[in-house]
């Protein structure tokens, strides 16, 4: 009977254990799957924040490439340096030309508002001398005539009837006004190799327009022979003429700005010279052309030495 009792009491204890042993296994499997869910939620919540961060970084990604690409559109495209240096062959070219020829024939024209001026500059070439000849065209001395060979400076006020030797400026502004023509194709040179822009061809018409404002131009060196458009600084015969006209663009009044437009129209090629004010309101311009060679025969005096020997010696 006590057997019995005591194995009963065992089976109870033994029961308990298993009881307890069960219990506590069924919640730790419990902790195990609510670790395992919790674990699953963390990790889809991480992949969904990914997610969200990936999307918003793609989203960033399109708005940045869409903003390049609006810049890109407001910008002028760029220009090939090839076309640049195109230019610049184009303008040593004609400097070379210009001062290679025996004969050279020029127009200017000086335009302010309703006043409007013209002259024609020639320069000749025989046997070593240069024969210089100036003509007003629409000018208030227009019946005005200037001939000069190197010292040698005659004036004549009834358009070249009669002649007399005379001083004065007449014959530097003479030399001068020739030499503007290589001064401004150095000029313009010089500002593209300094990196001015330049609006190529604009207009369609083969012309380029520049603007050069008085901080650019003053850092400009229009030496030709450094620049290395002539070897020989000799070739400019009157140094003193074309550095004096290249003091005069550098010249800038207040706030004003300069634009060029330059470039071959048919056989010629001319510069036009504008100044604006601080508005860019045009205050007045020059345009200086050079006339082809094959039109120069046609003008109405005959070779300027010829003219000079027939002052000099009248029959």
């Amino acid at each position: 009977m006590l057997k019995n009792r005591i194995y009963l009491l065992l089976m109870c204890i033994l029961m308990s254990c298993v009881a307890v042993s069960s219990c506590s296994f069924s919640k730790k499997e419990d902790t195990q799957q609510s670790s395992k869910k919790k674990s699953k939620k963390k990790s889809k919540k991480k992949e969904d924040k990914n997610k969200k961060s990936i999307d918003e970084s793609d989203i960033n990604e399109d708005k940045e490439d869409e903003e390049e690409e609006a810049v890109k559109e407001t910008l002028p495209p760029k220009k090939d340096t090839a076309d640049y240096d195109e230019v610049k062959q184009q303008l040593s070219d004609e400097i070379g030309d210009c001062l290679s020829q025996d004969k050279v024939m020029f127009t200017l024209t000086f335009t302010e508002g309703a006043d409007s001026w013209s002259w024609e500059i020639i320069k000749e070439t025989h046997e070593g001398a240069d024969y210089y000849y100036y003509a007003p065209i629409d000018d208030p001395c227009g019946n005005m005539r200037v001939l000069v060979v190197e010292d040698d400076v005659l004036i004549s006020t009834d358009y070249g009837g009669t002649w007399t030797a005379t001083t004065g400026s007449y014959g530097d502004d003479t030399i001068k006004t020739y030499y503007q023509y290589i001064n401004y194709l150095s000029f313009l040179y010089a500002a593209i190799e300094n990196g001015s822009d330049v609006k190529l061809n604009d207009g369609g018409l083969n012309r380029h327009v520049m603007v050069i404002n008085k901080k650019e131009a003053e850092k400009l060196d229009t030496d030709p022979v450094k620049l290395g458009i002539i070897d020989d600084a000799a070739k400019l015969k009157v140094p003193s003429a074309y550095e004096e006209n290249n003091q005069m663009l550098k010249k800038f009044g207040s706030d004003n700005s300069k634009t060029y437009v330059f470039g071959p129209i048919n056989s010629e090629f001319s510069i036009m010279e504008s100044v604006r004010d601080e508005n860019g309101m045009e205050l007045y311009y020059t345009i200086i052309t050079r006339v082809p060679n094959e039109v120069i025969n046609e003008v109405e005096m005959m070779p300027l030495d010829g003219l000079y020997n027939g002052i000099k010696n009248p029959k």
